[in-house]
């Protein structure tokens, strides 16, 4: 459900993504993007995974990137 609900809170920040089996988030770029679109998809991103897991702290950051 995770999934699915970041999918929908990302929306609401502009981010279009897609929840793949339940377990992942699907995120297609265009293939000629600015490095500040590629940050406010990540921050878009972000925002939503947050909200999904009830986590509105911005301090809550990724590792990966």
């Amino acid at each position: 459900a995770a999934p699915a609900a970041a999918v929908v809170a990302a929306r609401g920040h502009g981010v279009l993504s897609r929840a793949l089996r339940g377990v992942a988030l699907q995120i297609s770029p265009p293939f000629v993007v600015t490095e500040e679109e590629l940050e406010a998809i990540v921050a878009g991103v972000a925002a939503g995974i947050r909200e999904a897991l009830g986590t509105a702290s911005p301090e809550v950051r990724d590792t990966a990137v």
